[in-house]
């Protein structure tokens, strides 16, 4: 009985002594090897597949179009305890959990659990609102508790503008990335297939808004018009062709004033 009691006991400190170390290590981040020609790459920035030939693979900074091919985030052996990679790895990138990336408020500063994607600038993260398909990472600091240096980028405006570049805590885990996604409403649903683009709640109660208050003054306006007719020529029925005349301005002003809103709805859903 004792011996039975001794066996089950080991049975169950071995178990814990592995159970326990693979979880934990399970919740760390994931590096693997790969090949980098450019030599400006640095511990922090995404990179994407270059050349899927090599061996190890080459990768290359990360473009805001390179979502498909993207890997990860640059890191150190120091900064990973679970590291895999080939003999002629030059550079190590972590694909899975924690790491620490670059970001810039290029579309906002970054706050944390806000949703991640690649920006305009090479190597560096930005937040996503619009789009939440191209996520890849989630933010787990706000941009503004890291040390900031700012890079001065050109504008489609021909001008240069200031953004910020932090180092902040992101998680690549897909499941993180998924926890965060909000599902979209209803009105956002309806205004993207309206538009064929990703577009906010509020853009769309705007644009309902906009055309209530179209609707209202163009029946208003029909109304009026139709009622004063109908008056005019029991009044005068002589009067026909004049009020035919006071019928094509009210129509031509109609159409006017749907012009007007229906650009202003335009603005607010595709701008």
């Amino acid at each position: 009985m004792n011996i039975r009691r001794i066996l089950t006991a080991a049975i169950t400190t071995i178990l814990l002594l592995v159970v326990i170390p693979v979880s934990a290590l399970a919740a760390t981040s994931t590096a693997k090897g790969y090949q980098a020609k450019d030599t400006t790459i640095i511990s922090g920035m995404a990179v994407s597949l270059e050349d899927e030939s090599t061996s190890p693979p080459s990768v290359k900074l990360s473009a805001s179009n390179d979502g498909s091919s993207f890997v990860g985030i640059v890191t150190t052996l120091d900064e990973t305890l679970v590291t895999t990679s080939e003999k002629n790895s030059n550079i190590y990138v972590v694909t899975n959990g924690e790491v620490t990336a670059y970001v810039s408020d290029i579309n906002g500063e970054v706050k944390k659990d806000d949703l991640l994607a690649l920006s305009p600038l090479k190597g560096v993260l930005m937040r996503t609102d619009k789009d939440k398909t191209n996520a890849i990472a989630v933010a787990l600091t706000d941009q503004s508790v890291a040390e900031t240096t700012t890079k001065s980028v050109s504008n489609s405006g021909g001008g240069d503008t200031e953004v910020k570049l932090n180092k902040i805590s992101v998680d690549l885990a897909p499941s993180a990335i998924e926890n965060n996604k909000e599902a979209d409403s209803f009105l956002v649903v309806l205004g993207r297939s309206v538009t064929g683009k990703s577009v906010s709640v509020w853009q769309v109660v705007l644009a309902f808004i906009i055309f209530f208050i179209l609707m209202v003054v163009e029946g208003s306006i029909i109304y009026g018009a139709i009622y004063s007719s109908i008056a005019a020529l029991g009044r005068n029925p002589l009067s026909k062709n004049i009020v035919h005349k006071e019928l094509v301005q009210v129509v031509i002003i109609a159409l006017f004033v749907m012009l007007i809103g229906l650009g202003a709805i335009y603005m607010v859903l595709w701008s």
